[in-house]
């Protein structure tokens, strides 16, 4: 028998062969028990918390990838004289997407691109998060960063940042970032924002602190995806960084 069929290449006759009498059933009936013994073990599971490569497995035919977005990094906060407040909302969590495809349909290797978590910078919003993708398949974007309130003596409220919402590719599912945290000042005191969560990651919870003079930072993200959180700058303190925003991911399951 030299005809194959193109998934699981299992033999058959064809036309203008001979015939192959009882071998022909055995032969198949061997080849179908391989495949399902092969494909009855656990699934192959390839995740990247960093940029690589997934190479294609043996003896599977189907896909879910999954793609995560870094998160955005929370807003840093400025120095304040007595009676001042500063603070930085939270940054917004990736966005998450899904495809599951044949895996006849993807090359042998894909490129694996990991969304870096936002940057913080001092005294202003904070970075975004990068767009993470498995080539051209499938993709997610990252989430923005928090904003800051710059020093002030009045009561002020600032917004987060969004969560990602973008996507790439022809994904099944696509699933929004959360908004991270607004931040919320009144004379000398203030509340940070905490990070917006991603579906496979959470942010960074916001400090929180009431001391006076108190100058904290922002808390990072979680990976995949979680925004990071607002700094905050009380009464006569020092500028402080928001926290960074968690790296994407992939996770790619092929049964």
């Amino acid at each position: 028998m030299s005809g194959l069929t193109p998934i699981y290449g299992w033999p058959y006759e064809l036309l203008l062969e001979p015939p192959d009498g009882a071998a022909l059933g055995q032969n198949l009936a061997l080849a179908i028990e391989a495949t399902v013994a092969a494909n009855l073990g656990s699934p192959n599971v390839q995740v990247f918390t960093s940029s690589g490569t997934w190479t294609k497995p043996a003896n599977c035919r189907i896909a879910v990838i999954e793609c995560v977005g870094g998160g955005g990094a929370g807003g840093s906060a400025t120095a304040t004289a007595g009676g001042q407040h500063s603070m930085g909302a939270g940054g917004g969590g990736g966005a998450y997407s899904r495809r599951t495809m044949l895996l006849s349909a993807l090359t042998s290797t894909v490129t694996v691109t990991v969304g870096a978590g936002g940057v913080p910078a001092a005294g202003t919003t904070g970075g975004s998060g990068g767009s993470t993708t498995f080539g051209a398949f499938v993709g997610a974007g990252g989430g923005t960063g928090g904003s800051v309130r710059a020093a002030e003596a009045t009561s002020f409220g600032q917004p987060g940042g969004d969560g990602g919402s973008t996507s790439s590719g022809s994904p099944d599912l696509v699933v929004a970032g959360q908004p991270g945290q607004f931040c919320w000042g009144d004379g000398s005191l203030c509340i940070p924002g905490a990070g917006g969560n991603s579906v496979l990651g959470g942010g960074a919870k916001a400090s929180g602190s009431g001391a006076a003079s108190a100058s904290v930072a922002g808390g990072t993200g979680r990976q995949m995806g979680g925004g990071g959180s607002g700094a905050q700058v009380n009464a006569s303190g020092a500028a402080a960084l928001g926290g960074a925003g968690g790296d994407g991911g992939v996770i790619v399951t092929c049964f």
